[in-house]
């Protein structure tokens, strides 16, 4: 049914759609850990959340800067 849906909804909207349904996903699961991991644990997750994040936007750049300007462009969304 997911995909039936992604195929009638535009791309970047369903992006934005799972993203805010991942977010809520991570804020419930470290809401229901958060008594065992405590606030250290906390603090952890959402740092490596962000470090994550940020090694991610680093790896697609250097992928873009390496590719052959007849691909370059392919991975990225569509203009606004």
């Amino acid at each position: 049914m997911g995909a039936f849906a992604a195929s009638r909804i535009d791309r970047r909207l369903t992006l934005r759609l799972v993203s805010v349904l991942c977010m809520l996903q991570f804020a419930a699961t470290l809401g229901r850990e958060l008594p065992q991991v405590g606030a250290a644990g906390l603090l952890l997750a959402a740092a490596a959340l962000c470090l994550f994040n940020v090694l991610f936007a680093w790896m697609w750049r250097l992928g873009e800067s390496r590719a052959e300007p007849r691909e370059r462009g392919s991975a990225r969304p569509p203009p606004s």
